[in-house]
């Protein structure tokens, strides 16, 4: 609430394959699971829905990218996390017909099996005249940075300006 903005972390009801792991494969089950979720924060308090950025880790981050990329939802700006990019293939096909004015910062890091995904994404949007950041992480595999908090004001401040 300090910075103006509305916060809301949707669980997937898809079961993973391990105990109390969820997952965001079907990637139209997540739009639907999305659509209740934004309509239960517009009902519960105002949005500007000019300023919506959606985020992910890892499945979700890669789920928010195409989502995001597909104009699935009218978004500003797209967060991934450690997203899940073994090729961009779905992506560059995806971005053909995204808006321009979509922003993308995507937070890797340099030992996470899909660093070069990452960074082939992020070339590829730039390459497409989008406004897109890799915040490339050394020594970090496939996780939350230590400093989650700071990436996630640097990321909100990448995508909303």
């Amino acid at each position: 609430p300090a910075r103006g903005w509305v916060v809301a972390v949707p669980q997937s009801s898809e079961i993973g394959a391990t105990p109390d792991a969820y997952t965001w494969n079907d990637r139209e089950r997540v739009a639907t699971e999305l659509d209740l979720h934004f309509d239960r924060v517009k009902r519960a308090t105002e949005v500007d829905a000019s300023r919506i950025v959606l985020a992910g880790f890892s499945m979700g981050g890669a789920q928010a990218i195409a989502l995001a990329l597909a104009k699935r939802f009218t978004l500003r700006g797209v967060i991934a996390i450690a997203p899940w990019l073994p090729t961009i293939v779905e992506a560059t096909a995806l971005a053909e017909t995204a808006s321009k004015m979509l922003r993308a910062y995507v937070v890797m890091g340099d030992g996470d099996p899909s660093v070069a995904g990452a960074r082939d994404l992020v070339a590829m949007l730039q390459g497409r005249g989008m406004r897109a950041k890799l915040d490339e992480r050394p020594g970090l595999g496939h996780d939350y940075p230590e400093d989650m908090d700071a990436t996630l004001v640097a990321a909100l401040d990448f995508v909303t300006k």
